[in-house]
């Protein structure tokens, strides 16, 4: 197949060379206009686009998956809900209510307390992925990676 190239960019596919012109089935291309332009005829693979392709500068190769990374709000608020739910299993209304039992003797305490430093716990491990992440020592995890990571709760 001959397609247009330009750097690493494949403009375009089943292209026709022209004398001012190159034309593909979608498009015109002036040849004043494409500055570093050539035109490579290659073996594309099965499913071959333009856009999911690139030229390494001898053969097409596949571009890798666009990976969307979780936002600092979307760990946080997957780790809140963490917490929650981990309390909600334990029939508190959420975390802020479980950990509510600590602050005076009641027949919770000890559960309370529990909670109180678990959460303290799983903040401080967020954090500290957060910010490994932000200075790049490490790769970003999914947030179920990053939930995997957290300290578990020990009543």
């Amino acid at each position: 197949m001959k397609l247009l190239i330009q750097g690493e960019n494949i403009l375009a596919q089943d292209i026709v060379e022209q004398a001012g012109e190159i034309k593909s089935a979608d498009a015109i291309y002036p040849k004043h206009v494409i500055e570093g332009w050539r035109i490579v005829d290659v073996e594309v693979p099965d499913g071959f686009t333009c856009a999911g392709y690139t030229w390494n500068g001898t053969a097409v190769v596949q571009r890798p998956p666009v990976v969307v990374l979780p936002t600092v709000a979307e760990y946080t608020e997957a780790v809140q809900k963490h917490l929650d739910a981990k309390a909600q299993s334990k029939n508190y209304d959420d975390i802020v209510s479980a950990c509510s039992y600590a602050g005076a003797p009641n027949p919770f305490q000890a559960e309370g307390t529990a909670f109180v430093g678990w959460r303290g716990d799983v903040w401080a491990k967020c954090y500290q992925v957060m910010g490994a992440v932000q200075q790049g020592t490490r790769t970003a995890p999914t947030i179920e990676a990053l939930i995997a990571e957290l300290p578990v709760l020990v009543l």
